[in-house]
């Protein structure tokens, strides 16, 4: 994981959030010689000011709550 990536995903929460938004788009991709698709999982945080703020992502095979769980765990 590109360093930037990994220091932005392991930042601390400074602002209480009032809001959650939660959301996962899918995208073909390629791997190797063929096609799939792929979930991209995004939270967004809503502080009190009204600023957004993206808490996490997660590029996943599938939306399942495996996947959902891990990625809430990352938000602690």
């Amino acid at each position: 994981m590109d360093g930037n990536v990994k220091e932005f995903l392991s930042k601390p929460i400074e602002k209480e959030i009032k809001y959650l938004f939660v959301d996962a788009s899918y995208f073909k991709v390629r791997v190797e010689s063929r096609y799939v698709n792929r979930t991209f999982m995004v939270i967004t945080g809503v502080r009190e000011d009204g600023y957004r703020e993206l808490l996490g992502a997660k590029i996943a095979d599938c939306e399942d709550e495996l996947f959902w769980s891990g990625l809430f765990g990352d938000l602690k």
